[in-house]
């Protein structure tokens, strides 16, 4: 019987004691869980050593923003992911600050990874305008 972890999956240590318990055959790693990127880019890796199957997973209600980010580690880890989690996007958020629109299309389908610099996206500073309560530029 395969078992994934989600919930219980968010630092290091917590997946080093899922091992160590025999708890899962199964990883759904989220980005935003682990604590970022790279985090969760080591997260995948330890659990491919082990030989456990991989989804990267998404949080409802993320913007492109992070499903960019989703798709760089999709592409960073590889052939190795077994699953993917789609971003909903405008499906549930009235706006997306992020161009290209990166959500799971009709029947599931996931959205191309953009290309470019970066995670290849733009943000509409506008869009974040009624958020930002100070904003600080940091430049040469």
């Amino acid at each position: 019987m395969e078992v994934m972890v989600d919930e219980s999956l968010n630092d290091a240590q917590s997946l080093e004691n899922l091992i160590k318990a025999k708890a899962c055959t199964s990883l759904n790693v989220r980005i935003s869980k682990c604590g970022g990127l790279i985090a969760a880019y080591d997260r995948c890796r330890r659990g491919l050593e082990e030989g456990m199957i991989i989804q990267i997973g998404c949080q409802v209600g993320e913007s492109s923003l992070l499903s960019a980010a989703q798709l760089a580690l999709i592409s960073a880890v590889g052939k190795q992911v077994r699953f993917s989690e789609g971003c909903f996007g405008k499906h549930l958020l009235k706006e997306d600050p992020v161009q290209p629109l990166l959500q799971f299309g009709y029947g599931g389908r996931p959205p191309v990874r953009p290309t470019g610099y970066g995670f290849g996206i733009s943000v509409d500073q506008t869009q974040l305008s009624p958020w930002i309560k100070q904003s600080v530029v940091v430049s040469n």
